[in-house]
């Protein structure tokens, strides 16, 4: 189980070692998935966070940890969300695609 330690500490060791614009999903027993951008608070039972709104259309614009929201629309994209540590089901930090990396198949554009 993950607790207040882990998120004060632990998570930026993890990402330190994922590098830079990794992205930080929270999954839940619930089956919901938060995109985190920051943590705000972690007390001894919950943790609070800073996670990208869900958008309908499945888009993604640049969700990583810590990234500057577009001045428009910041307070549209941001959400404050208070989870406790029983809920979650698990953390995945996935680190960022290498663009220099060459790429098999259809190369994006």
């Amino acid at each position: 189980m993950f607790d207040a330690s882990y998120f004060k500490t632990g998570l930026l060791e993890d990402l330190k070692a994922a590098g830079n614009k990794s992205t930080v999903e929270i999954h839940l027993m619930n089956a919901h998935a938060h995109r985190v951008r920051s943590v705000l608070d972690a007390k001894p039972t919950y943790v609070a966070f800073e996670a990208y709104r869900q958008r309908i259309d499945g888009g993604r614009s640049d969700q990583h940890w810590q990234a500057t929201p577009s001045a428009d629309d910041a307070s549209a994209e941001l959400v404050r969300v208070i989870v406790a540590y029983d809920s979650i089901a698990e953390i995945v930090i996935t680190p960022a695609e290498d663009g220099a990396a060459p790429r098999i198949g259809f190369v994006r554009g």
